[in-house]
């Protein structure tokens, strides 16, 4: 079921900010107004595009391929059963607390650590924009705008392939790219991003409102 997304737009943001810090003054007279009025905002920013008044749906939220804990549960379920028999085994309580130690180490580096990082990278899609968001204690967030982007490539490598996954490159402007790295079902990716272009260029030159998109790749 697509989300309607009640983020505002740029120029919503700007018009709320700039009407928020403006002095409160009486309606518009004659003789003038010191506060700024709604519509000298709106001809400062010129009137929105349709593209601008539609709302913002989300197509899709992805993460990297699952495939990437494939090692992390290879190590829990290789460590856990041997510490429990090494920590019985030995006698000392040194020795026993040593391999717990160590255990737990292994299991925060190779298995907790890469959890989080798979779990706080997040790739969401909707009719107007990417969203890139990394990291679960830092966070850090890149976005495009589908009408900024002028070209959408992707690559696979061999596991990639087989697993029907890729990394899939999103080149805006002249010499900035934004990467969707390790995305499931790549290509339906890309199918999904080109008609989302396409939609939006047809919204820029007709300004007509397309029809609801029901495109959503599976998860």
């Amino acid at each position: 079921m697509p989300v309607v997304s009640n983020t505002p737009t740029t120029a919503e943001c700007c018009r709320n900010r700039v009407m928020a810090s403006a002095p409160h003054s009486a309606p518009h007279s004659g003789t003038g107004s010191a506060g700024l009025q709604a519509n000298d905002l709106d001809a400062a920013l010129k009137p929105a595009t349709a593209a601008h008044l539609r709302p913002e749906v989300v197509i899709a939220r992805l993460r990297r391929h699952g495939r990437r804990l494939t090692f992390p549960v290879l190590v829990l379920l290789i460590v856990a059963p041997l510490t429990g028999f090494y920590a019985s085994w030995l006698s000392e309580v040194w020795q026993q607390l040593s391999v717990l130690g160590g255990a737990a180490f292994i299991l925060v580096a190779f298995c907790l650590f890469p959890y989080l990082a798979w779990l706080g990278t997040t790739f969401t899609v909707t009719t107007k924009r990417i969203i890139v968001r990394r990291g679960f204690f830092v966070r850090s967030r890149s976005e495009a705008s589908i009408g900024r982007i002028r070209e959408v490539r992707l690559r696979a490598n061999a596991i990639q392939r087989m697993y029907g996954s890729g990394t899939v490159q999103l080149l805006i402007g002249s010499d900035n790219s934004l990467s969707l790295i390790d995305v499931p079902h790549a290509e339906l990716t890309v199918s999904m991003l080109h008609e989302l272009i396409e939609r939006s260029y047809a919204v820029e030159t007709s300004n007509t409102f397309p029809p609801t998109a029901g495109f959503t790749p599976q998860m």
